[in-house]
């Protein structure tokens, strides 16, 4: 729905949202050279329901092909920053609270219609005593929603809508189940008050804030009156339609123009013959004028058939350029002998070629093409005619034997051949960042269980961050984890663990406040003893 200036209409509040609670239902984020990108949306994380505003204001962002909510979330605030007890639920974002003395519960949710908690009743239940912001906050009945379009996308997860190109997401906290932010009675679909739809101003302050004009716009002390104004409206739920759509109307009188003319400045100092020295150029004044939607009606014609000018011979460019590297590449094969020793160099060669979009391999001639083909077909005969390499018996495996997995990313020691388990000694290298304990490892052809972790397995470890231990794991030894001190997070698959089981120091020296997540039915029971083994400050997650 798009609004018109100077002409008012009756806009139906669709306020729509998935509740990403569990108790309710049961991956530069602006350019990436490697992708192909799909379109733009509108993106914002909001907090306006406890008075602290945006926790990141709207920005539209670019998207690539089958990219979901969840996917544009973690590229834009960052996995590290979002507390997840699932894919599809976002349980919390961290740092996004300014803590119980910013509160400002507005009134319209304490109303006699909402029956939300009053700013006082918010700061009494309280936030959990840090900066995170999460489900359970300031009330019983909060937690993060995402709404889209202000349309229900119905029973799709957070990481389940894929978006579209022109999709505004709104990432928003409820203090009522929802209610708060829709106006609607949660359950019954009951309006109890009327809450403007804000898509059109969002998608405004968001074309502003992604625009690489920005700042010199804002020095237009007249427009930055009106985009501050904006700011400010959109947190307001239950201001009046007409009132936000008259302003956002005063906004986009004086922006269009002016963006636009900054674009055409820059299409107009463009040279009629661009090369690929102005790929750069090129690109950022098309992702402007792209950003200027309903404004590049004030781009003049002759200015729009320059860039459209330049983006093409840019695009030939690039793929003569990538096509002359594949011809370059085959080209070499042509210069040497193909033997068995070549065969990679040849399966790169045809990747790369593989890899060249249709209209790129229609610059790869058809005799350097058969350059190729030739050097595969050598390989195929030279394969054919190779003796067959001779049958290795594997060794007879036996109790006590230590050997390294079938993967060769660990050092296993067998408990018993007939049981088939085994005990993780050690990985492979010591500078892992980050290392799974299988729940099974295969040895000669043959699957064992992980049992057991020895003593010291991991021990002085020290760009080690992050571990997964596996479900078959009944024993960690002592000091399995000692000195790790980058170790920040742990997750145990494992039901089968014991105060016993778990050796004395096993996580000694690890990071503080590490976080080890556990099964949801044995946290009660790990919470007790995890602690006990070599660091207090351990945090216990489910």
């Amino acid at each position: 729905m798009r609004v018109k200036c100077k002409q008012w209409k009756g806009m139906a509040i669709l306020f729509v949202f998935i509740l990403v609670v569990a108790s309710f239902f049961h991956k530069n984020v602006y350019a990436d050279s490697t992708r192909q990108k799909a379109g733009t949306v509108v993106i914002d994380v909001e907090r306006f329901t406890i008075g602290q505003g945006f926790y990141r204001e709207p920005e539209q962002i670019a998207f690539y092909e089958g990219e979901t909510v969840k996917d544009l979330l973690e590229r834009w605030i960052g996995t590290e920053n979002l507390i997840m007890k699932a894919d599809y639920y976002v349980e919390g974002i961290k740092g996004a609270d300014l803590g119980r003395n910013s509160v400002k519960v507005p009134d319209y949710i304490s109303s006699t219609a909402i029956q939300g908690p009053t700013t006082e009743q918010a700061k009494d239940f309280g936030n959990g005593e840090d900066d995170d912001l999460k489900e359970f906050d300031y009330s019983s009945q909060s937690g993060w929603m995402y709404a889209v379009n202000n349309v229900l996308p119905g029973n799709i997860p957070i990481n389940g809508y894929i978006l579209k190109d022109g999709d505004v997401i709104r990432i928003q906290f409820s203090l009522t189940y929802g209610t708060d932010l829709s106006g609607f009675n949660y359950g019954t679909n009951v309006a109890l008050c009327n809450v403007s739809n804000k898509d059109e101003a969002l998608k405004e302050i968001g074309r502003i804030n992604s625009s690489v004009y920005k700042r010199e716009l804002l020095e237009n002390e007249t427009i930055s009156e009106k985009y501050g104004r904006l700011s400010t409206m959109v947190q307001d739920a239950v201001i009046p339609q007409e009132t936000l759509d008259q302003t956002l109307c005063e906004l986009k009188e004086l922006a269009d123009p002016w963006l636009a003319g900054k674009v055409t400045e820059q299409i107009d100092k463009l040279n009629d013959n661009v090369d690929l020295t102005q790929l750069k150029e090129v690109e950022q004044i098309k992702d402007s004028f792209e950003r200027l939607g309903d404004a590049q009606q004030y781009v003049p014609d002759d200015m729009k058939e320059k860039l459209e000018k330049a983006i093409k011979k840019i695009q030939l460019l690039k793929d003569q350029e990538a096509a002359d590297k594949v011809t370059s590449q085959i080209n070499e094969l042509g210069k040497v002998k193909i033997d068995l020793s070549k065969e990679n160099q040849v399966k790169e060669v045809r990747a790369a070629y593989e890899r060249l979009t249709t209209k790129q391999k229609e610059y790869v001639t058809e005799a350097t093409l058969k350059i190729l083909t030739n050097a595969e077909q050598t390989i195929k005969n030279l394969k054919v005619a190779q003796p067959s390499a001779p049958v290795v018996v594997a060794p007879s495996i036996k109790a006590g034997m230590t050997v390294k997995s079938s993967s060769g990313k660990e050092t296993v020691k067998v408990l018993s051949a007939a049981k088939r388990t085994v005990e993780y000694v050690k990985p492979s290298k010591k500078t892992y960042k980050s290392v799974t304990v299988p729940s099974t490892v295969k040895i000669s052809g043959k699957t064992y269980k992980v049992s057991r972790i020895s003593s010291g397995a991991f021990k002085g470890m020290t760009k080690l961050q992050k571990v997964t231990i596996g479900s078959n794991v009944e024993k960690i030894g002592s000091k399995a984890f000692y000195k790790c001190k980058k170790l920040k997070k742990i997750t145990i698959l494992s039901k089968k663990l014991s105060k016993s089981k778990v050796g004395s120091k096993a996580f000694y020296g690890t990071k503080k406040k590490a976080v080890v997540k556990v099964p949801k039915s044995k946290y009660k029971a790990y919470k007790k003893f995890l602690s006990k083994k070599g660091n207090k400050t351990i945090k216990v997650t489910k």
